[in-house]
């Protein structure tokens, strides 16, 4: 009940009695207990208690709402959830795995290979490289391509003889030539010839001068050349040659074209064009792998030791003019195709020991400047 005043049958209310009221600010009920949601009684409620106040809520931003996905039968799950796709991939993998691995360890037994095989090349007593006996190719490069290469101006027997020249050469080219020449060089057959060269003419040990074992200079790929500037009496031990040095030449054998060793020259093209290696115990036989240097024009190779007979193929040279094989050991005769190239300009083959005549063919060097045979065992006239 409320306080009031009777008065009759009317009842007046209490003068002394205030309603309710709520002091807000933005909304919300300055009075501590608002958040409670009930009116504190010291707002004029008296003690009768308070009355329940209704709050507004605030919603947090990341309430759930659910929503509805309409399904798609046709549609499929992304490919990288395929199961199928994940096993190929899974077996992609593996697949590349094996062939890294694969190729590492196939290059690593090439590298291998190569040092063991540059391991086992030695020098001998005489002075030259010595090879294992067989030539036991492991790759492309080593085997048919560069020997077949090889044998278009070698034959095979002489490729498989460990003895020959052309095998030692051949073995160079493949495993020790820093070069590293491709089947489609075109210096292969060139570079080559001359290794081959090298090899057949030392038969008397080492080169004087410039061949791989020459240590005459600080640089392991260079050797001072010489050259000889006077020429002593033969019969005067007192008389003696006189050389003049020639500084950083490139050695036989080197890493550098050969176009750039000891006594040889080439063109514009990088064609052997001369060779000049006098008076440094060249021993031996000339090769028919020089036949190959088609663009050679001065050959000269005095003052050594090389024999056998003269080359027939020196008349295949189609711009040859000079030939210097003076003081030599030539036997034989002169050969006839000398005397059919018209271009000749100087034949030297004095101090050897050359037989027969000197052809009547002589006629046909419209272009000869001097030919020197003194010193041989020629007979005949002089036609």
């Amino acid at each position: 009940t409320m306080n009031s005043k009777v008065e009759g049958d009317q009842l007046e209310p209490d003068s002394t009695l205030r309603s309710p009221f709520i002091e807000t600010s933005h909304g919300v009920g300055n009075d501590g207990g608002m958040e409670y949601g009930l009116l504190s009684t010291e707002r004029g409620m008296g003690d009768s208690g308070g009355l329940a106040v209704a709050i507004a809520v605030e919603e947090e931003d990341n309430t759930f709402i659910p929503a509805a996905i309409q399904y798609d039968p046709d549609s499929k799950p992304p490919i990288f959830k395929n199961r199928r796709f994940r096993l190929y991939g899974l077996a992609g993998i593996l697949l590349l795995v094996i062939i890294v691995v694969g190729v590492s360890i196939a290059i690593s037994k090439n590298v291998s290979g190569k040092s063991k095989r540059s391991q086992q090349v030695s020098v001998g007593a005489s002075g030259e490289p010595t090879f294992p006996p067989t030539m036991a190719p492991t790759t492309g490069r080593e085997g048919e391509g560069l020997l077949g290469e090889f044998a278009k101006i070698s034959s095979t027997e002489q490729l498989s003889d460990p003895n020959s020249a052309q095998y030692k050469a051949a073995q160079w080219i493949q495993f020790d030539d820093p070069q590293n020449l491709a089947l489609d060089a075109v210096n292969l057959l060139q570079r080559y010839a001359l290794v081959v060269a090298y090899f057949s003419l030392q038969e008397n040990g080492p080169w004087v001068v410039c061949g791989i074992e020459d240590n005459s200079h600080t640089d392991p790929s260079l050797c001072t050349g010489r050259k000889r500037v006077y020429t002593g009496d033969v019969d005067d031990p007192n008389d003696q040659n006189i050389y003049e040095n020639i500084d950083d030449e490139n050695k036989w054998l080197s890493a550098e074209s050969e176009c750039w060793w000891f006594g040889v020259y080439c063109g514009d093209d990088m064609t052997v064009v001369i060779i000049e290696i006098v008076d440094n115990n060249l021993v031996g036989q000339l090769p028919e792998e020089l036949a190959a240097l088609t663009f050679l024009e001065d050959f000269r190779v005095y003052w050594n030791g090389i024999s056998g007979t003269i080359p027939h193929w020196l008349a295949n040279y189609r711009q040859l003019s000079d030939i210097e094989l003076h003081y030599n050991k030539f036997t034989g005769e002169i050969p006839d195709g000398l005397y059919e190239r018209e271009d000749f300009e100087r034949i030297n083959v004095g101090g050897n020991m050359l037989t027969g005549t000197i052809s009547t063919k002589i006629g046909k060097l419209a272009k000869l400047k001097g030919l020197f045979v003194m010193e041989n065992m020629m007979t005949g006239t002089i036609p």
